[in-house]
C-alpha cells in the first residue's frame, strides 16, 4: 500500500480509471478526478488558449 502522506509531497494526484483501461486507453488517467497544483502556472499566454482556465473550471464544476 502507498502511504497517505505521499499526496502531500507530490505536485498533484493522478487518478487511474479502470473504465478507460477497459476501453483500451493508455494511460488510463481520469483527467477530471486528477488534481494538479501546477495547472495555473502552466496555463496562460504562449502556452494555452486565453480561455483555458475558464473552460477547465466549467468542466470541473
Amino acid at each position: 500500500p502507498v502511504p497517505d502522506l505521499t499526496g502531500y509531497i507530490t505536485e498533484g494526484q493522478v487518478v487511474l480509471s479502470p473504465e478507460s483501461h477497459g476501453r483500451g486507453l493508455y494511460p488510463p488517467i481520469d483527467v477530471l478526478s486528477s488534481l494538479s497544483r501546477l495547472m495555473r502556472k502552466g496555463a496562460g499566454p504562449g502556452r494555452t488558449r486565453d480561455d483555458h482556465l475558464d473552460v477547465a473550471a466549467q468542466v470541473i464544476a
